[in-house]
C-alpha cells in the first residue's frame, strides 16, 4: 500500500510538473491563417485578416508597399484563430492592383506574411457617350469609263463636323464643314478622273466632330467599258462667276475646257447675248475665258446670265448664274425682304476648303433666294421659309478675314451677316480720319498628299508662295483628326519672293498601323494661314508582338524566407553586351531557384513553393516551358499560373520574358499518406528557352529536399526554440528533460518522508 502511495505521489508530482510547462509547450510565434480586402471601391478598400497568437501576447499589423504599420492592435494570448480590426485604406487609384501583408509578433518572435494579398480597386463609371456624326448614304453618280462622281448625305448630330471622301490611294478630298445641325446634309460632290475603264474601284466617307469620328466602310463601284472608236466630247464648262458689281454693272467671267476640239465660247443674258463670243483653242485643259463687262444695270436688282459653249461634238451651256447689283443708296420699293438671324458655322480657319453655311432667318423663298458671300452668287440650297444652306467655294476661304453673306429675293436683299476666316492677325491701332486702312497679303500654302510612308515615318508635301513677303512655313501632324493635339516639324523662313515653292520634310517615330492627319501652315507679318487637313496610314510593323507573364500570385501563401535550395549549376555570370553576334551556347543567359519556407514537413502539413525564372541577358527569351516534378509524397493543391500536368508535374508555358524580368512560379501542396518518417523527398525543376532571334534551345535546373518528420517531433523542436537543429537532436533533448524531472521528483518525494 505504502509503495502504491509513493507512486501515486511521484506521477502528481510529474504531472503538475508537465502542466506548468504545458503553456510553453504549446506557445509559438503567431500564425497568419488570411488575409483579404473588402468593401473595395474606385478609391478605397478594408483590409482584414484571422491571425492565431499561438499562446503567447501578440501584437499585429497591416502594412503596404507604400506606408504602414496600420491598425496596431493586440489580440492577446489564446490559441485560437482572431479576427482582425480591419482597416479601411483610401486614396486609392481606380481600376489598380494593390497589395498588402500582415505582420504578428510576439515573445516567441514575428511572423511577416509578405505581400501576397492583393486587390483591384473599381473602374471609375463610364462617362456618357455623346453621338458621334451619322453617315446617312454614299452613292456614286455620272460614272463614266475614267471618271465618277462620289457623293454622301451626313447628319452632325448636333455637333460642329467635317467630312470628306477618301480612296485607298488618296484622301481627303472635299474636305468640307457641314455644321451642327441635326438634319441630314447633303456633301458637296466629288468628281473622281484618272480612272481606268472597266475597272471597279472604292472610296469611302470620313466624318468626325468632338465626339468622335466614323467611316462608310468602302463602297464599290465599276468604271464604264472604254467608247468604240475616237473619243468626241463637247466642251465642259468649269465655272461661271461675277467680278466688280456695282449698282450699274458687272464683270462677267468664265473657265472652260474644250477637251481636245476647237471651241467657240460666250455669255448670254435673258435679254441679249452673245456677249464677248470668242475663239478659246483646242486645248484638253480649262481656258479662261475674256471676260465681259456688263453695264447699264439698275442698282439693288437680281439679273441672271450664263456661259454657253460649243465644238464640233455639241454645245453646252452654265445655266443660269444671279447675281444682284450693288444699291445706289437712294431708297425705292422693294418686295418681300429676306432677313438673317444665323449662321453655322459662323467662321472657318483659313485654308478649310469648300464650306458648307446653313442660313437661318425669315422671308426665304423657294426659287427665288439666292445666297452671296461679298455680293458674289453662291450655290444655294432651299430648305423651308426659314432656312437656307450656301456653298462657299475653296477660294471663299482662302485667307484669312472676314466675309460678307447676304440673301436676296429678286431685288430685296438682306441686311449682311459677317462670316470669318481664322487666322493670327494682329490688329493694330490708329486715329481717325483721313488716311487708308492697312493692307496686307498672307502667305498661300497648299497641302499635298505624303509620300515614302513606312511603318514609323513618311514624307510630307505641300507648296507655300509668300506673296513678296518674308515668311515662314512648317508642318503640322497629329493623330486627331482635327488637329487638336499636333507635334510641329522645323519652321523654315522663305525670302520674300511671288513664286511658288515645293516644300518636304520627314517625319520619324510614328506608330505603326495609325492613321495620322496633317497639313501646311504659312505664317508672316501679317498672319498664320493653314493649309487643309491630310491623312496617312503608316504600314503594318511586321515584328512580333510580345506578351507579359504575370508574375502576381493568386495564391495566398505565406512569405518564403527561410530556404535550402540546391543548383545543379552555377557558374559565373558574365557581362553581355547588345550584340546580335555573341554565342549565347557559352554564357549563362537565365537561372532558375526553387524553394520552401520549412525544411522539415510531416503528413497533412501545407508545403509552399516558390520557383523563380530570371533572364539574366539583354535580349527576350522566348518559348519559356517550365516544368516542376512533385514527389510522391506531395499532393498538389493549387498555383498562382502553373497548371497540373502529367505524373505529377506542374507546368508553366510563357512566350517571352523581358531582358532583366523575373517569372515566379507559386505552388501549394500537400504532404500524403505517402510519406515515411526520416525519409528525404526531392522536388526538381527544369525549364527550357530560345533566345530570341537564335534557333539555341537552353536549359537551366534546380532542386530542393525536405524531410518526413513525426509532428510530436516538429512540437518538440517548437518547444525547445531549436527548429534550426536537425530533429533527432530535438528528441535526445525531450528526454533528456523528462529523466531530469523523473529524478528530481523522486528526491522531493524521499524528502518528505
Amino acid at each position: 500500500m505504502k509503495n502504491i502511495f509513493k507512486n501515486l505521489i511521484f506521477v502528481l508530482v510529474f504531472l503538475g510538473i508537465l502542466s506548468i510547462g504545458a503553456e510553453k509547450l504549446y506557445a509559438a510565434s503567431p500564425s497568419i491563417i488570411s488575409g483579404s480586402a473588402s468593401s473595395i471601391t474606385t478609391n478605397s478598400a478594408t483590409l482584414n485578416g484571422v491571425v492565431n497568437p499561438n499562446g503567447e501576447d501578440t501584437t499585429v499589423w497591416f502594412e503596404t508597399t507604400s506606408g504602414g504599420p496600420f491598425q496596431i492592435q493586440n489580440i492577446g494570448n489564446g490559441i485560437t484563430d482572431v479576427s482582425l480590426l480591419s482597416y479601411n485604406l483610401t486614396g486609392l487609384t481606380p481600376n489598380t492592383t494593390y497589395t498588402f501583408k500582415i505582420v504578428a509578433g510576439n515573445a516567441s518572435g514575428s511572423t511577416d506574411s509578405g505581400l501576397i494579398f492583393s486587390f483591384t480597386t473599381d473602374a471609375d463609371p463610364i462617362p456618357p457617350v455623346l453621338p458621334s456624326p451619322s453617315i446617312i448614304s454614299n452613292t456614286t453618280t455620272n460614272i463614266t469609263s475614267t471618271s465618277a462622281t462620289l457623293n454622301g448625305v451626313v447628319n452632325p448630330n448636333g455637333y460642329s463636323t467635317t467630312a470628306w471622301f477618301e480612296t485607298p490611294s488618296s484622301g481627303p478630298l472635299q474636305v468640307q464643314n457641314i455644321g451642327n445641325g441635326t438634319t441630314d446634309i447633303s456633301l458637296l460632290s466629288y468628281n473622281l478622273t484618272g480612272l481606268d475603264p472597266s475597272t471597279t474601284y472604292t472610296f469611302k466617307i470620313i466624318t468626325g466632330s468632338a465626339n468622335g469620328s466614323v467611316d462608310s466602310g468602302w463602297i464599290s463601284f465599276t468604271t464604264n467599258a472604254p467608247p468604240v472608236g475616237p473619243v468626241l466630247l463637247p466642251p465642259t464648262i468649269i465655272s461661271s462667276t461675277t467680278t466688280n458689281i456695282t449698282s450699274t454693272g458687272v464683270t462677267l467671267n468664265g473657265l472652260v475646257n474644250p477637251n481636245g476640239y476647237t471651241t467657240t465660247a460666250w455669255f448670254e443674258t435673258p435679254s441679249g447675248g452673245p456677249f464677248q463670243l470668242q475663239n478659246i483653242g483646242n486645248a484638253n485643259s480649262s481656258v479662261t475665258m475674256l471676260a465681259y463687262n456688263l453695264t447699264g444695270l439698275t442698282p439693288s436688282t437680281n439679273y441672271t446670265f450664263k456661259i454657253k459653249a460649243g465644238n464640233a461634238n455639241g454645245s453646252v451651256d452654265s445655266g443660269w448664274v444671279s447675281f444682284t447689283t450693288a444699291s445706289s443708296g437712294g431708297g425705292g420699293g422693294c418686295g418681300l425682304v429676306p432677313t438673317i438671324t444665323s449662321l453655322s458655322p459662323s467662321s472657318v480657319t483659313a485654308g478649310a476648303g469648300a464650306t458648307l453655311v446653313t442660313i437661318t432667318g425669315t422671308n426665304f423663298v423657294n426659287g427665288i433666294s439666292s445666297a452671296l458671300f461679298n455680293g458674289i452668287a453662291r450655290t444655294t440650297n432651299f430648305i423651308n421659309g426659314t432656312s437656307l444652306t450656301v456653298n462657299l467655294i475653296a477660294s471663299d476661304v482662302a485667307s484669312a478675314g472676314t466675309g460678307n453673306i447676304t440673301v436676296a429675293n429678286g431685288a430685296c436683299a438682306s441686311g449682311s451677316s459677317t462670316f470669318t476666316i481664322n487666322a493670327t492677325v494682329p490688329t493694330g491701332g490708329g486715329s481717325s480720319g483721313g488716311g487708308g486702312g492697312v493692307s496686307f497679303m498672307l502667305p498661300a500654302v497648299i497641302t499635298q498628299n505624303a509620300t515614302k510612308v513606312t511603318s514609323t515615318g513618311a514624307t510630307l508635301n505641300g507648296t507655300i508662295n509668300p506673296n513678296g513677303f518674308t515668311a515662314n512655313m512648317w508642318f503640322e501632324y497629329g493623330i486627331s483628326l482635327t488637329l487638336v493635339n499636333t507635334t510641329e516639324t522645323t519652321h523654315i523662313t522663305k525670302n520674300p519672293i511671288n513664286s511658288t515653292l515645293n516644300e518636304v520634310q520627314d517625319i520619324v517615330n510614328l506608330k505603326p498601323d495609325t492613321t495620322y492627319y496633317f497639313r501646311i501652315i504659312g505664317k508672316n507679318t501679317s498672319g498664320t494661314v493653314k493649309g487643309s487637313i491630310f491623312s496617312f496610314k503608316t504600314l503594318n510593323d511586321t515584328t512580333t508582338k510580345t506578351t507579359t507573364i504575370d508574375t502576381t500570385p493568386k495564391v495566398s501563401v505565406s512569405e518564403i524566407t527561410k530556404t535550402k535550395k540546391k543548383e545543379i549549376t552555377k557558374p559565373k555570370i558574365e557581362e553581355i553586351k547588345k550584340d546580335s553576334n555573341i554565342d549565347y551556347s557559352e554564357i549563362k543567359t537565365a537561372e532558375i531557384e526553387i524553394s520552401t519556407m520549412k525544411e522539415d514537413v510531416a503528413i497533412k502539413d501545407e508545403i509552399n513553393y516558390s520557383i523563380t525564372f530570371k533572364n539574366l541577358i539583354e535580349k527576350n527569351l522566348e518559348n519559356i516551358r517550365i516544368i516542376v516534378h512533385l514527389p510522391k509524397e506531395i499532393d498538389f493543391k493549387e498555383s498562382n499560373i502553373g497548371i497540373l500536368g502529367d505524373d505529377n508535374t506542374v507546368i508553366l508555358n510563357s512566350e517571352i520574358l523581358f531582358p532583366n524580368q523575373t517569372s515566379t512560379l507559386i505552388i501549394k501542396g500537400v504532404v500524403n499518406s505517402n510519406a515515411s518518417l526520416q525519409k528525404i523527398i526531392t522536388t526538381t525543376v527544369s525549364a527550357t528557352y530560345n533566345v530570341a532571334g537564335s534557333n539555341l534551345e537552353k536549359e537551366e535546373s534546380s532542386f530542393i529536399t525536405n524531410y518526413i518528420v513525426s509532428n510530436i517531433l516538429l512540437q518538440a523542436s517548437s518547444i525547445l526554440s531549436l527548429s534550426y537543429m536537425p530533429y533527432w537532436i530535438g528528441l535526445i533533448a525531450l528526454i533528456l528533460i523528462i529523466i531530469g524531472l523523473t529524478i528530481f521528483g523522486k528526491k522531493i518525494y524521499k524528502s518528505k518522508l
